[in-house]
């Protein structure tokens, strides 16, 4: 009997930034790109079965200036995208068609980000409770003494990052490379 065939999905979103509250104006942090990178397999054979990304118009905030430098995400991109409201239903869409069993993202905020998504627009969260946070999950398997940003984990993993860091398919991607490269330890997977 063979191994039963798993799917996971990797997200990065990128959310309206600033560099300090004064700047902020009292707007909320708000999900403005998502990306996705879609894996099947089992122990440590993984291939991409499906990329996705999307902007995503805010409802409430605008993108400023150290927002598009860092992410170069502009006012122009998100006013000609659908709101999260939309995209919602076309992502999970995505993950009801590859039956994706869990999810990870590099740290917690992501995870965060999609809650508050769910509470500004009053409806269900398009992910399933399964979430690993791979930045923890990668210093504890690398016995990091402290989590790091991707940048520098990729880096200390010898991996080259490739693509504009901050866009939210490009960090996904690099999250799913350090994933499948250097995670030993894959919870999802134990049980077949």
């Amino acid at each position: 009997m063979g191994r039963q065939i798993k799917r996971f999905a990797v997200i990065d979103l990128e959310a309206t930034c600033w560099p300090n509250d004064y700047e902020r104006d009292g707007q909320d942090q708000e999900i403005i790109e998502i990306g996705c990178v879609v894996l099947g397999g089992y122990a440590k054979k993984f291939e991409v079965l499906e990329e996705y990304q999307a902007f995503v118009r805010p409802l409430k905030s605008k993108i400023s200036d150290f927002c598009t430098e860092l992410t170069t995400i502009t006012q122009a991109d998100v006013d000609a995208a659908k709101p999260w409201y939309t995209v919602s239903v076309d992502f999970a869409n995505l993950l009801r068609k590859h039956k994706i069993s869990g999810w990870g993202s590099w740290g917690d905020f992501d995870r965060q980000l999609f809650e508050r998504a769910a509470a500004l627009y009053r409806i269900r969260n398009p992910l399933p409770p399964q979430h690993i946070n791979l930045k923890l999950m990668t210093a504890m398997e690398r016995g990091w003494n402290q989590e790091l940003g991707l940048d520098r984990a990729m880096h200390r993993l010898g991996i080259p990052f490739e693509g504009t860091q901050h866009r939210a398919l490009n960090d996904a991607r690099a999250t799913a490379e350090v994933f499948v490269r250097h995670v030993k330890e894959i919870w999802l997977w134990q049980k077949s």
